[in-house]
């Protein structure tokens, strides 16, 4: 075949009506795209094109196209005709939806809705987005998070241009009914901090339909609504569920993935370290409170335990702006919990910050756990580039302390961080607002903006030994207490329980032991939380009756998780605990897990 011949061969196939052995098609201008009475559309039918509603709408926007509204009897034939074949699969996403609410179609290019596909009641539960089935010769709201694959449609004399997105005026400006809490233009309340009022996943969100139209279990689209939420868990005394849970669709093969009840966008998510996990068992979201994990989203059996949760609603117009409450602060301060803040501008050294605080009658801000840290990340919002809170090290050491004198159980490390020499100076540490408030070691002599905290919280008191570490390893954390602890590095330090005793020998020291629960959070505020466990030196004993710590010391303190620990016939001798809970666990001695090891410090005399 000579090349003119091939040439026209490839004309005759782009732009002519051809057969697909069932139907013609004529293509649009030599692409995919098939023409239809004026129109064109896509047929996005490959595997990994299968999307959510609003990735599948972003898709046909980007194509200068928008997902298909359908006008005629004919037009419908024509795409469920041609969905109908087995080379485009049989579901496509339209634009057709009720995110407005219920009653309330419309199509997502802004068409009017003049003809449409009656759909089944048995259908309609709470899904708000639909599905042309070609197979099936109809259509069916589905959950917007479900992936199918696009169809797209645009005008055949159209200069195929991306399609801005369609942006939603926000609601009018309104309050909220009495018991709820306002974040920007939504309502919020909690439920469950009786334990009599916890339910199970379903009950949970059938609670909160059942309070009126347009409530449903919360979604969450940012990090300060996520901070506004956990800031508030506090109250409630105990974890809630929200509207993150795993759907499937009845189509065989399809994924199980992740969405909101209300149906909107997944655009933010904030996991815990691990979660959710793998498997194919259908997970429900709750925020947690337990642990270091505090306002993180833990991925949870939905029918299993009764938990709280949030129902979150519109705001109404209608509703009178509420009353101040009165507030336990001076003029000028905010108050959270038990304690009361001030932001300062003017830029000082941490030392010359904390003088400032106590002359309010406090001290530069404490942290102690990721309820606090929420509060702040609203508090402070974007005034600054950095700021101090008021921890720092004894000078001379690797020892981290408050100014306040509070505990060090939390920590908002940022990456690399902390970086502490005790060979030079004391050592400070600020808070990136630029980078969700994480915590840098930074020179005490740097000026920068403050926050003091004037709080009634009592001041729990330990003994601190201050000392020094060997100077054979770098990676040592002080806490305080006796002992060093060295963390192995890089990769190699996820080994295997004997791996690990073994390392920890070879570098003359010990299995770390954990003898109170002061000295367990305290240890864990220094660790970057990986989804691995770390491993204590505990270990059951020879005639299996009990546990006892490597270096010969009594066991009087004891974390141990629901249903641990466990018999001693599953194999599981060693033990560890999770970063995240703090709670203890058997495990198989071949498991991997974090290398810890401590060492006698060197007291100062």
């Amino acid at each position: 075949m000579d090349f003119l011949a091939y040439l026209c061969l490839l004309i005759s196939i782009f732009y002519l009506p051809v057969s697909n052995g069932y139907k013609q098609f004529e293509y649009c201008n030599g692409t995919s795209w098939i023409k239809f009475q004026g129109n064109c559309y896509l047929f996005q039918y490959k595997d990994n094109n299968r999307v959510s509603f609003y990735e599948a709408d972003d898709y046909c926007r980007s194509q200068g196209a928008q997902l298909a509204s359908i006008h005629s009897e004919a037009e419908n034939e024509f795409i469920l005709n041609t969905a109908e074949e087995g080379r485009f699969g049989g579901r496509f996403w339209i634009g057709l939806n009720i995110l407005a609410g219920k009653n309330n179609e419309q199509w997502s290019d802004g068409t009017a809705v003049d003809y449409i596909k009656k759909v089944p009641k048995e259908y309609y539960l709470n899904e708000k987005c639909f599905i042309v089935m070609g197979s099936k010769r109809g259509w069916r709201p589905e959950d917007c998070s479900l992936h199918y694959a696009p169809l797209c449609k645009r005008h055949a004399n159209a200069i195929p241009t991306p399609v801005p997105p369609v942006t939603t005026p926000p609601p009018a400006a309104g309050n909220c009914p009495k018991d709820w809490i306002k974040f920007g233009e939504k309502c919020y309340r909690y439920f469950g901090a009786a334990e009599s009022d916890r339910l199970l996943y379903k009950q949970a969100r059938n609670a909160c339909w059942a309070i009126g139209e347009n409530h449903d279990l919360v979604s969450i689209h940012s990090k300060e609504e996520q901070a506004f939420l956990t800031q508030h868990l506090y109250d409630l005394g105990t974890s809630a569920w929200i509207g993150m849970h795993q759907i499937q669709s009845d189509e065989i093969g399809h994924d199980l993935v992740f969405g909101w009840m209300d149906q909107s966008r997944t655009d933010f998510t904030y996991w815990a370290r691990g979660h959710p996990p793998p498997g194919t068992w259908k997970y429900c979201a709750r925020l947690s409170y337990e642990g270091i994990a505090k306002g993180e989203w833990i991925a949870d059996y939905c029918e299993i335990d009764k938990k709280g949760y949030i129902c979150q609603r519109s705001t109404d117009p209608d509703i009178p702006v509420p009353p101040p409450k009165p507030s336990k602060c001076a003029d000028g301060l905010v108050g959270y919990r038990n304690s009361c803040y001030k932001y300062f501008s003017e830029p000082k050294s941490q030392q010359n910050a904390d003088k400032t605080c106590q002359n309010l009658g406090g001290h530069l801000v404490s942290i102690i756990d990721n309820f606090e840290q929420s509060f702040l990340f609203n508090f402070v919002g974007k005034k600054s580039r950095a700021i101090w809170n008021g921890l720092r090290t004894t000078q001379g050491t690797r020892y981290l302390s408050w100014t306040d004198k509070q505990p060090l159980y939390y920590s908002n490390w940022a990456d690399h961080h902390p970086q502490l020499r005790p060979e030079q100076n004391s050592s400070c540490v600020s808070m990136d607002v630029i980078n969700d408030l994480k915590w840098n070691v930074t020179s005490c002599l740097q000026n920068l903006p403050f926050v003091c905290k004037i709080t009634n919280d009592p001041v729990p008191t330990f003994p601190e030994v201050i000392g020094t570490c060997p100077k054979s390893e770098t990676s040592w954390i002080d806490i305080g207490d006796d002992f060093c602890y060295h963390v192995a590095q890089n990769r190699s330090h996820i080994v295997s329980w004997d791996s690990t005793s073994r390392y920890c020998l070879t570098k003359g020291m010990k299995m770390i032991r954990l003898n109170s629960d002061h000295q367990m959070k305290s240890f864990v505020a220094y660790l970057w939380r990986e989804s691995y466990e770390v491993h204590l030196g505990l270990i059951r004993s020879f005639d299996k009756q009990s546990f006892i710590w490597t270096d010969g010391a009594p066991l009087n303190y004891t974390n141990w998780d629901v249903r641990e620990p466990n018999s001693y016939s599953d194999g599981n001798d060693c033990v560890a605990f999770d970063q995240t809970t703090t709670k203890w666990k058997t495990i198989s001695c071949s498991s991997g897990g974090v290398a810890i090891c401590q060492v006698p410090k060197m007291k100062k005399m």
